[in-house]
This record gives structure tokens, C-alpha cells and sequence, in this order.
């Protein structure tokens, strides 16, 4: 018998992104550069506070207008960067994370994965991470036309067993939880701010604190 279902962002949450999105923002970066096209808030340091928008909505942010042409063609650069970079291994999950997923699920939990990636990019990572092996069920916000997280999971809970958790690392996680009135935990490990979690349910510092919260 099941005994619930857990949504879980994947980047920052399940995914040590940076390791394949930074060098895949580098090239965005360059191809911007190369044809003098502005953009602001590019700098490395930042290169982590995009993690978890939608694509659309982040180069709206760095190129300030709507110029979809261009907006479409640079997350291209780094959709495409960053499947090759998990073709030369340089991604990796964080630590204790397949333990942690596969102890849930022989507990009798349904896992969910959710993000707002790319289907080409979820679809490299399952296959790149074999995530069947976890998740019953995979959403995306580009199967539901760009839908924020709240409203995918308002459309799809009752497909899956109650009560309900959800993961994750950044305000669209913990928002999608609050607005559903689901219990929400907040990663502090992952590239939100630690204010994103201010109104979670719990916070963990490592994936594995959820053997202790979900019994």
C-alpha cells in the first residue's frame, strides 16, 4: 500500500547543476559578447540564482526585452551545452541521494520529479542517471505549456496517492507546496537563498535528512 507521494525539483535539489551549467552559461555568455548583444547579471557568481526558472524567463531577465529570436537561440547554446557536458561526466547527483530515493521508495512512497527544464534536458538526465529507477512519474513545465509549478501540481495531485511533500530549493518549490497546501521541505544545501525556505514546512542540510522527516 502507498503511503503518499513526494515531488522533487531535480536541479539544485536531487543535481549538482553548476557542474555542467556553468560551463554551459560560458558559452551563452560568449556568443552574447561576440555579437555585442546586452545583457547584465552574467557574471559567474550569479550564474546559480537562474537555476530553476524557466528558460524563456531567465534570458528575458539577463537580456532585458523580448527578443524571443535571440532568447531562444542562446538557450539552445546552453540546453545543448549542458547534455554534452553530462556526455563527458561531469555531472553528478549530490551525495547519498540514490540511497536516500531508493529508501523511500522500498518504504512505499511514490517519488514524482518536477522542474521547470527543458524536455530535452529531463529526458538526457533520466536516461544519464537511469531515474526510472526512483521516480513514478516525470513532469515538466514544458509538457503543461509553461505552467508555474503550483498550477502543474493543483492538475495532476489526485493522479497520485495522498498526503503529499514536496523538495526543493528554490520560492517556485515552495510556493507550488504552499498555494496546494502541501507539506513543503526546503533544501539549504542547494542555490536558493535561505529566505526562500523562510515558511517551509521543514529544511534539511543534506538529501538524506528525509529519512528522518518522512516516516
Amino acid at each position: 500500500m502507498k503511503k503518499g507521494t513526494i515531488f522533487f525539483d531535480f536541479d539544485g535539489t536531487i543535481h549538482e547543476t553548476m557542474y555542467i551549467y556553468g560551463p554551459a552559461l560560458d558559452k551563452a555568455k560568449e556568443y552574447l559578447d561576440e555579437h555585442k548583444i546586452p545583457h547584465k547579471g552574467l557574471e559567474k557568481e550569479l550564474y546559480h540564482t537562474y537555476l530553476g526558472y524557466n528558460a524563456d524567463d531567465m534570458w528575458k531577465m539577463v537580456m532585458g526585452g523580448n527578443d524571443l529570436e535571440t532568447i531562444h537561440y542562446v538557450s539552445s547554446i546552453v540546453g545543448r551545452e549542458m547534455n554534452l557536458n553530462l556526455d563527458r561526466g561531469l555531472g553528478r547527483l549530490y551525495p547519498k541521494t540514490e540511497e536516500t530515493l531508493m529508501e523511500l521508495k522500498k518504504r512505499g512512497y511514490t517519488l514524482v520529479y518536477i522542474s521547470n527544464a527543458r524536455n530535452r534536458y529531463y529526458e538526457k538526465v533520466k536516461e544519464t542517471y537511469k531515474l526510472e529507477r526512483f521516480f513514478d512519474g516525470f513532469l515538466t513545465s514544458e509538457m503543461y505549456n509553461e505552467l508555474p509549478k503550483e498550477e502543474i501540481l493543483k492538475s495532476v495531485m489526485n493522479d497520485y496517492p495522498a498526503p503529499y511533500s514536496i523538495v526543493g530549493d528554490r520560492f517556485f518549490d515552495m510556493v507550488g507546496g504552499k498555494k496546494n497546501n502541501i507539506t513543503t521541505i526546503f533544501c539549504n544545501y542547494g542555490y536558493g537563498k535561505p529566505e526562500e525556505g523562510n515558511d517551509a514546512s521543514y529544511r534539511i542540510d543534506s538529501i538524506d535528512e528525509l529519512l528522518e522527516i518522512i516516516k
